[in-house]
């Protein structure tokens, strides 16, 4: 990949299109008449980030080690042998792409010599915040934002709590229901559910047969 050095400018508009290009999930090319990239670009450029950002979180130094899916890295390597140099009359440097032109590719390249690449944050694991698809931000500064926002990073905790609060009251009514066949003879009467919400009054018997039909629990 050559090396292409980038203006400050250059550099903000890089990583503002590579979040653009990313997060671009339109299926329909007639989107895409305003722009120089269409949904197989897009689709692109974020298993390259998915590669980048393995190759990143890897102890290895070497970037082509990066884990690119064959035909990306053919794609890559043809195109970077591709971008053509030169010096202008008055001796500023060109940079020429090679055509047709591939915005994944286009942007990959620039990313790589990219000094702000570490501002660039993702995928956000709070899936469920976005569609189920991953979704990538510009972090506030370099230290590492696992999540998009405050916000997203908030509601995975509520989350994780909720599910960490009802693997408590699954846990506690399996025991509860090993302790149905053993019950006192004034219980007998009691169906599994009667007993379990008895001696886990916090429960209902409509958790319990939700749970049951999820796979959850194992009634007796």
């Amino acid at each position: 990949m050559p090396l292409i050095a980038l203006s400050p400018e250059e550099e903000e508009a890089n990583l503002k299109e590579s979040i653009a290009l990313a997060n671009d999930y339109s299926n329909h090319r007639a989107s895409y008449t305003h722009k120089r990239y269409g949904p197989d670009d897009a689709a692109q450029f974020r298993r390259l980030l998915r590669a980048l950002g393995k190759w990143q979180g890897s102890s290895s130094p070497d970037i082509g080690s990066m884990p690119l899916e064959p035909s990306d890295r053919q794609a890559l390597e043809n195109y970077s042998q591709s971008v053509l140099v030169t010096v202008e009359t008055r001796g500023q440097l060109r940079v020429v792409y090679p055509k047709p032109w591939n915005e994944a590719l286009y942007q990959f390249s620039r990313l790589l010599n990219n000094r702000r690449l570490a501002l660039l944050g993702g995928p956000c694991p709070n899936l469920k915040a976005h569609n189920d698809a991953d979704h990538w931000f510009i972090r506030a500064s370099r230290h590492a934002s696992v999540y998009c926002s405050h916000r997203c990073a908030l509601n995975v905790a509520k989350m994780h709590e909720r599910q960490r609060s009802y693997d408590e009251k699954i846990s506690r009514a399996q025991k509860a229901i090993g302790n149905y066949a053993r019950r006192p003879p004034n219980f007998k009467n009691l169906t599994w559910q009667e007993y379990v919400v008895w001696q886990e009054s916090s429960l209902t018997k409509r958790f319990l047969t939700t749970a049951v039909n999820a796979g959850r629990l194992t009634p007796p």
